[in-house]
């Protein structure tokens, strides 16, 4: 058995990151089983800006009896593109893959726990817990475009509606393959990890929630303070929301409906008018 890792890199020393830091750490301990994996770097940050980095990510890894690979597109490609790249280049060559962004930490016992329920059980989506701000924010329950978090994540296999971030997500080639599925390429950075959780979930894909927890920065979260920034994602997290929820007119308005109304929440938390325009 194969596992890809796909490490999305955007204006960050590599070798810095917490993602680059526990893979290798991992990989120093892990035991030899009868999986194998590969790893990604692919790099959206400007042209050269890793470039004297690359020689010793690949001597750490090849080390370490790694397969790796570095693409740098200092244009930036979309999420959702690089995604569909990947799963395009790696079917039928592996059996699963990890996305990751370029800030979670975690340790071996996340691939001792995914080994053990991919070979025990197969499913098509595997999740850990991911904590910010010792909230619970992935998994979130989801109701059509209204997400809420869990006290008590639901570990296991599920049968409620769930969606999840993409860091840390372990996903079923077999799977892709099987229900046809590709990244909307309409939607850029944001929502791709609800497109393909909601594609889940309508072909009634295995999803197993794991035991294993980590910390995992969120840019775009009610959690976070009041920014320029934030209002910024927020504007276009409520475009790639409708293009990803909103796939007939009834569903558009009613996505446009809810952002109306969830405009005011925001407004309202950060006293802030600027949330209801843009």
């Amino acid at each position: 058995m194969k596992i890809s890792i796909l490490v999305v890199i955007y204006n960050e020393n590599i070798l810095y990151t917490e993602t680059y830091k526990s893979l290798v750490t991992s990989f120093s301990i892990v035991e030899k089983t009868k999986i194998n994996y590969d790893v990604i770097f692919w790099d959206n940050s400007e042209k050269n800006f890793n470039s004297d980095n690359v020689d010793l990510v690949i001597a750490d890894f090849e080390r370490l009896n790694v397969n790796v690979q570095y693409i740098n597109t200092p244009e930036n490609v979309a999420l959702s593109a690089l995604y569909n790249k990947t799963l395009s280049n790696i079917k039928g060559g592996s059996d699963y893959v990890i996305l990751l962004d370029q800030d979670s930490e975690f340790d071996i016992a996340y691939f001792s726990e995914l080994e053990q329920v991919i070979t025990e059980f197969s499913p098509d989506i595997i999740l850990p817990i991911i904590y910010y701000h010792s909230k619970v924010v992935s998994p979130t329950r989801i109701f059509f475009v209204k997400g809420s978090y869990f006290d008590v994540p639901p570990y296991g296999f599920t049968r409620l509606d769930i969606s999840a971030i993409n860091s840390g997500m372990i996903i079923c080639l077999d799977f892709v393959v099987r229900t046809d599925f590709s990244y909307n390429p309409s939607i850029r950075n944001y929502c791709t990890d609800d497109d393909i959780m909601r594609h889940a979930r309508r072909y009634l894909g295995k999803m197993y929630v794991m035991k294993y927890s980590f910390n995992h920065h969120l840019t775009l979260s009610t959690l976070n303070e009041n920014s320029e920034k934030l209002r910024l994602r927020y504007k276009e997290m409520i475009k790639s929301k409708t293009i990803v929820f909103g796939d007939t007119v009834f569903k558009k308005l009613m996505v446009t409906s809810y952002f109306v109304i969830h405009r005011f929440y925001m407004a309202l938390k950060y006293r802030d008018w600027k949330y209801l325009w843009g």
